[in-house]
């Protein structure tokens, strides 16, 4: 599920950066603005870091759920959340 909302938020960001102006040509002057690009980018980051967390945050279920022993749990969540560095 995770995917399909990653991949259907980066076809509409694509489409959206292809068809910020009517027509597309005036994409190419600066001078005007056809959509509010500071808002297009805060929304991307936005989107990015909730994804990211939410992406990081896959394994440590199933890993909490495992018969390991609780040191291996630890060490398993501990080496998956490198991933926010």
């Amino acid at each position: 599920m995770l995917l399909g909302i990653v991949l259907s938020y980066m076809v509409a960001s694509t489409a959206a950066s292809i068809w910020q102006c009517s027509p597309i040509a005036l994409a190419w002057d600066w001078s005007r603005l056809c959509i509010n690009l500071a808002d297009a980018w805060l929304a991307n980051t936005v989107y990015s870091i909730v994804t990211d967390f939410s992406i990081l945050g896959l394994p440590m279920y199933p890993i909490y759920e495992s018969h390991f022993p609780a040191g291996q749990k630890i060490a398993l969540m501990m080496v998956f959340s490198l991933g926010l560095v």
